[in-house]
């Protein structure tokens, strides 16, 4: 049963849920890139201390699959963990794995598309959804 997530009527059994507000999404995603940017910045190091050169390539594959099966399975990224928001569907439930593509591969492409527009929308949107939250039919939500 779909519902307005920052309705105070929803369905039996489920209370109404908070929009997360664009500061918290923001901040979420500067704690991912940080992360993110803090790994890359160690792999590129030991690639070259170590003289391997496939570090960098695998820290990119196990922080992607990580962040990405935080998604799918938490609704959360290390980012919005930190934070106190997630990711849910219109119905209040978790994405699943083709949720999570269809929201930050597919969604988050058409979104910066462009030029961030996508992005940017959440600060005039209603119900703060970016093009990739209609996408996919998800809101961030506070914990």
């Amino acid at each position: 049963m779909e519902y307005n997530v920052v309705s105070d009527e929803a369905p039996e059994g489920m209370s109404a849920l908070e929009i997360a507000s664009a500061g918290q999404r923001f901040g979420a995603w500067l704690v991912d890139a940080v992360i993110g940017t803090l790994v890359g910045v160690v792999a590129v190091a030991l690639d070259v201390w170590l003289a391997v050169g496939f570090i960098t390539w695998a820290a990119v594959i196990v922080y992607a699959v990580v962040y990405l099966g935080m998604v799918a399975t938490q609704g959360q990224s290390p980012g919005k963990k930190a934070i106190g928001i997630k990711i849910v569907r219109v119905d209040g439930s978790s994405l699943g794995f083709g949720g999570m593509l269809i929201r930050e591969i597919v969604g988050k492409f058409v979104s910066g598309l462009v030029v961030y527009l996508g992005f940017i929308w959440i600060l005039f949107d209603g119900q703060r959804q970016g093009w990739h939250d209609k996408i996919a039919s998800t809101y961030v939500v506070k914990v």
